[in-house]
């Protein structure tokens, strides 16, 4: 797992444009992420075992980190070259891609189950029950994705 994951962050600096071409200057490689979950567990062994820093300086490059607060300003960031790899999870990214990010997808780590979590006295015991309540979750977010995977069944009775 180990050699893997450096050989693909090693493929990134490839992929992304950010291998030095000469010894001339510094490069910094900038790394965002907008989570905490667990799902972004492989992102944060690599980065307190310092595997980002191993692959950046075989290419003279230096790593920076930028935690964002919400999927738009990690997009924003990303699109607008304030950040040059984004560790994010998908639906974030489909969504910036579908706003017209020029992006792709180089890799994928864990999917994790949605689940739907509702008070015992709410009444509520099958999807069906949703009808007519509201759902709050981040849009854009895997809970987003979660929720709309969960409904499609069913969704055409929501509306």
């Amino acid at each position: 797992m180990t050699k893997w994951l450096i050989c693909f962050i090693v493929l990134l600096f490839f992929i992304s444009g950010c291998a030095m071409q000469g010894a001339e200057k510094e490069k910094v490689v900038q790394i965002g992420t907008s989570s905490r979950a667990i799902d972004y567990a492989p992102y944060y062994v690599a980065r307190h075992n310092g595997w980002f820093e191993q692959a950046a300086s075989k290419y003279g490059a230096t790593v920076t980190y930028a935690e964002f607060q919400s999927i738009a300003s990690i997009n924003e960031a990303f699109g607008s070259g304030k950040v040059d790899i984004v560790f994010e999870a998908g639906p974030p990214a489909i969504v910036g891609k579908a706003a017209g990010m020029d992006t792709k997808i180089r890799g994928l780590g864990v999917t994790l189950t949605q689940e739907i979590l509702v008070r015992r006295d709410s009444g509520i015991n099958s999807i069906q029950d949703f009808k007519g309540k509201k759902i709050a979750v981040p849009f854009g977010s895997s809970s987003h994705y979660g929720l709309m995977k969960i409904l499609k069944p069913d969704f055409a009775s929501f509306c």
